[in-house]
């Protein structure tokens, strides 16, 4: 069975949504679990009865091999789901009541990293002007070209037309760092854009012409408005994605192997280079190297692509190096490495709201241990 399989499973199990013979069947995992695989320490307070009832409860999960036929124990991935979807449950049901958390082991002093409280985005005009966001109040901020610019709410900046699409436009650049809540972006054209940390977006503030055309870096999620006449196209150095009207996210990171393009509705065309195209589908997840090798996914998780935009991290059977990736941009910190780096794999879903030590609890189940200093993760085996 595949792993979004046996992640909704567990998710309907652990909301007491599932049937009979859904709820059957997890408990059948949870008991084929072997002592010497499943003890993981009992908790201060906590009667040996009570722990184990919660535990099934809470944080049973599905025991790795039926779901997850990889190279690493049994014991690393029941561990770590067992944190992690408990967790998930957590924060669906606060009502019910939460076992004593295992101690991390940080050093002293071990300061925690909040999750990003303020949107630190910083909107840069054609005129070289800067305007960081959290210092200005809602409304008009500005005219561009033939736009105004106006903010929506603290995490919101829109452009309206005031006259036909007529002359010059400026080029504005809008930057959402690290540590920084994402922000959403309408153009004059009534598109959206939700841009992630780490990304920004260069833009005209009004399209004249027969395109559309924004340069982005980073992640950014996009609803296209529609008008034939005239295509869409994002760029990101070579890489070119034109569309008509669609909705579609886009990963480009610098440090990520390659960059994905994942389309939820509509069509989209992805350009690596001059000469090669490829047209993907609803569902469907075009991937480009920097040396421009393609690679079509047609099926992959759309909750997990669009768990950054929805406040979660969804990690589906991914490497730490790839987490503590995520975890550099929202938190804004400094992963530091020492000695070999773990090839576990990790499953689970957490709110990004959650502070940075609640995050690292979770893989320090499964065997990782990590020391926080100040804005720096030692990640040590």
């Amino acid at each position: 069975m595949k792993p979004k399989k046996g992640l909704n499973l567990l998710k309907k199990y652990l909301a007491a949504k599932a049937d009979p013979e859904e709820q059957t069947r997890v408990d059948k995992w949870y008991d084929s679990l072997e002592e010497s695989e499943a003890g993981l320490p009992i908790p201060d307070g906590l009667e040996e009865a009570s722990y184990q009832r919660t535990w099934q409860r809470l944080n049973s999960t599905i025991p790795a091999i039926p779901f997850f036929k990889r190279t690493i124990t049994r014991l690393s991935v029941a561990a770590l789901l067992l944190v992690s979807f408990g967790t998930v449950w957590y924060l669906a049901n606060p009502t019910r009541p939460k076992p004593a958390a295992p101690q991390v082991q940080l050093a002293e002093p071990s300061p925690d990293v909040a999750a990003p409280q303020e949107t630190k985005a910083v909107l840069e005009l054609a005129d070289g002007t800067v305007i960081v966001l959290d210092s200005v109040g809602t409304g008009s901020l500005t005219t561009q070209g033939n736009a105004r610019v106006s903010k929506l709410g603290t995490d919101k900046i829109a452009y309206t037309s005031l006259e036909l699409e007529t002359g010059q436009p400026s080029y504005n650049t809008l930057r959402v760092p690290k540590g920084s809540k994402p922000v959403q972006l309408q153009l004059a054209d009534g598109s959206l854009v939700w841009l992630n940390v780490g990304s920004s977006l260069t833009y005209p503030s009004h399209f004249i012409g027969n395109t559309r055309e924004v340069n982005m870096t980073g992640e950014a999620y996009f609803e296209i408005a529609k008008d034939p006449a005239k295509p869409f196209l994002v760029k990101k150095g070579d890489l070119r994605i034109q569309v008509l009207g669609t909705h579609f996210n886009v990963n480009a990171y610098d440090d990520e192997a390659a960059s994905k393009i994942t389309l939820l509705e509509g069509s989209v065309e992805v350009h690596p280079s001059l000469t090669e195209k490829l047209v993907i589908k609803p569902g469907q997840q075009a991937q480009v190297t920097a040396n421009q090798d393609m690679k079509l996914v047609k099926s992959v998780d759309l909750e997990e692509v669009m768990a950054w935009k929805n406040g979660w991290f969804y990690f589906n059977a991914i490497g730490l190096p790839e987490i503590m990736r995520q975890l550099e941009k929202w938190y804004d910190v400094e992963v530091i490495y020492q000695g070999t780096k773990s090839s576990k794999k990790f499953t689970g879903m957490v709110d990004r709201n959650n502070p940075l030590s609640e995050v690292l609890k979770l893989m320090e189940m499964a065997g990782i241990k990590f020391r926080i200093t100040g804005k720096k993760i030692h990640v040590m085996q």
